[in-house]
């Protein structure tokens, strides 16, 4: 029966026996023990026993922050971070929560490993392979360089992603949907991409309060960019309505103004009336005298 020497090197000249988990089990068979009244071949079995436990039992990572550069998180796993984010290894699964920025995955096939790159817009499963994870305004992106990985969208479900593929999965929230368009928006987005961005957002059952006071003025604007003034006329309205906030004075100086176009002065005043009233009719005094029935 070999002892626990052989056993090493055997384990080391496999590649399996990591520098850390042998320090552990020399360390451990090194150890002074009480001597008992037990057969040597029971002694030697024990010893292989462990050494077994020993090179299955997964070594757990505490919390790893990543940032910037190359990670070997462990020896079938390889990292190239340049973003934020952070890893977990816990008895059988690693799992990356990804806040920003480009994290590049590769992991060995078929060395049963088990990992989940997770961001607030998607969950990446992984088994072997190599892919990119971006996140940014405009969503999660998962690349696949080679071999494959399930991608599960908060919206869209789950998708199997094989090299050379890749999906963006969009922000979850209205808020994160408005900072979609905004980055749309300074990369040269038409008005008409960016009308179906923001009817999409507004649809949202989250569409609500600041966020959607602000995704509706910027509807607004797109419409009045493709010349669309009816739709935005009524899109003004509508969301002086249903969602008012802190651009409710530049809505319905758009809606004054387009009543006024429209040749409905008695729709116009009301908005005019609420702007003279806080200070803010400015260049439009003219505009709103020229409805009123009688000189002001």
């Amino acid at each position: 029966m070999a002892d626990y020497r052989t056993l090493l090197r055997e384990y080391r000249a496999s590649g399996e026996l990591r520098p850390d988990t042998e320090r552990r089990l020399r360390d451990r068979l090194r150890a002074p023990r009480r001597r008992r009244a037990a057969p040597v071949v029971a002694i030697t079995v024990g010893m292989a026993a462990a050494l077994a436990l020993a090179l299955r039992a997964p070594s757990p990572i505490a919390d790893v922050p990543l940032s910037h550069g190359e990670v070997a998180l462990t020896p079938d796993v390889q990292l190239s971070a340049d973003g934020t984010g952070n890893a977990h290894q816990g008895d059988e699964h690693i799992e990356i929560a990804w806040s920003s920025g480009a994290l590049t995955v590769e992991v060995e096939p078929e060395r049963g490993v088990r990992l989940t790159v997770v961001t607030d817009e998607a969950d990446v499963r992984v088994v072997g392979t190599g892919f990119t994870v971006t996140r940014d305004a405009l969503g999660t992106t998962v690349a696949v360089a080679h071999g494959r990985v399930e991608v599960d969208c908060a919206f869209g479900g789950p998708v199997l992603l094989v090299a050379d593929q890749a999906r963006t999965c969009l922000p979850r929230t209205a808020a994160g949907a408005l900072g979609r368009i905004r980055a749309l928006q300074a990369r040269g987005a038409s008005a008409a991409v960016t009308l179906d961005e923001l009817d999409a957002a507004l649809a949202r059952p989250d569409a609500t309060g600041a966020a959607a006071n602000e995704l509706a003025a910027m509807r607004v604007g797109a419409l009045l960019a493709e010349g669309r003034d009816a739709d935005a006329l009524a899109a003004t309205e509508h969301a002086l309505r249903l969602w008012p906030g802190a651009r409710d004075l530049e809505l319905r100086r758009v809606a004054a103004r387009l009543h006024v176009a429209a040749g409905d002065c008695a729709a116009a005043l009301p908005h005019f009336d609420v702007l003279e009233g806080v200070g803010a009719l400015g260049e439009d005094e003219r505009l709103a005298s020229s409805c009123h029935p009688e000189p002001r």
